[in-house]
């Protein structure tokens, strides 16, 4: 009877403690995982104070849509929502549009009132020389663009006797310059330089074509009917990018192009574009 009462009594205290061993070994589990659970949280509170409390200064124009432009007191269009949600990303507390013609925004840039400026800016090898460009963001295929009633020049091969509009050291500028140079030793291609909209320029036929984004003039035709075409095949595509000055902060630049980059990989910059053009400019069709 004696051992009989010894034994259940070894078998009580031995049940008593496994299970004291058990919940030792759970507690020691929770605290492990919030431990690692506050480092976490540490680690995203670290990187996103960087910029906490700060505003993302940008120079922008309101008269391009669907790329910049007001809507009542409402800046809208696909650089604004780019913008706004890389500076999201980057743990901003909002960006700081301030308005100016394009004449002005590189202006901005040059006095550090800004952070970057934004029109659809095409990178370009002048500009490169004096800024410091984030990754591109779009990728725009150009065309030749008539006045609907011109049935002559159907390619850039008849531009010859002809002239073209462009503005100062975009893409389309630098496009014409180059193919002047290797093709043009009669100067029989006059160049317009102007700041006005181009292709209102050639609507009015002040002159005969320019070179102009085929996305942005489906876009645009569906809205002004100008009295307009588009002709031949893709010349050139266009890449645009963020402009930032050169002494720009480089971790800055680094953290920019990283969110960026995301909002490529998971598609963000897709549904922008195919919101405001019906297509998607993200990446690069070769």
């Amino acid at each position: 009877m004696k051992k009989k009462l010894l034994l259940m009594c070894c078998i009580l205290f031995l049940s008593i403690g496994i299970m004291v061993g058990c919940k030792n070994n759970n507690t020691q589990q929770k605290e492990t995982v919030k431990e690692t659970d506050s480092i976490n949280e540490s680690n995203v509170s670290e990187e996103s104070s960087k910029y906490k409390g700060k505003k993302f200064k940008v120079g922008i124009t309101a008269d391009y849509e669907p790329w910049c432009y007001k809507e009542g007191e409402e800046i809208k269009g696909i650089d604004t929502d780019v913008l706004q949600e890389v500076a999201k990303r980057m743990g901003f507390d909002g960006v700081e549009f301030e308005i100016t013609s394009f004449d002005g925004l590189f202006g901005l840039l040059d006095a550090k009132k800004v952070d970057t400026v934004a029109k659809q800016i095409s990178i370009t090898p002048k500009r490169l020389e004096k800024y410091t460009f984030s990754d591109p963001y779009a990728y725009n295929p150009y065309k030749v663009l008539v006045h609907e009633n011109n049935n002559d020049i159907h390619s850039i091969n008849d531009l010859f006797g002809h002239s073209l509009v462009t503005k100062y050291n975009n893409s389309g500028y630098e496009y014409i310059t180059k193919f002047k140079e290797e093709n043009d030793p009669e100067d029989k291609i006059e160049v317009v330089i102007t700041e006005e909209q181009i292709q209102g320029f050639v609507a009015a036929e002040k002159a005969d074509a320019c070179f102009y984004s085929e996305p942005t003039y489906n876009f645009k035709q569906k809205q002004a009917k100008l009295p307009i075409k588009l002709v031949g095949e893709p010349l050139f595509t266009e890449t645009n990018g963020f402009p930032f000055s050169k002494d720009a902060d480089s971790e800055l630049i680094e953290d920019f192009n990283e969110k960026l980059n995301e909002m490529r990989e998971d598609g963000t910059l897709a549904e922008i574009f195919n919101l405001y053009l019906g297509q998607d400019l993200s990446k690069d069709i070769k």
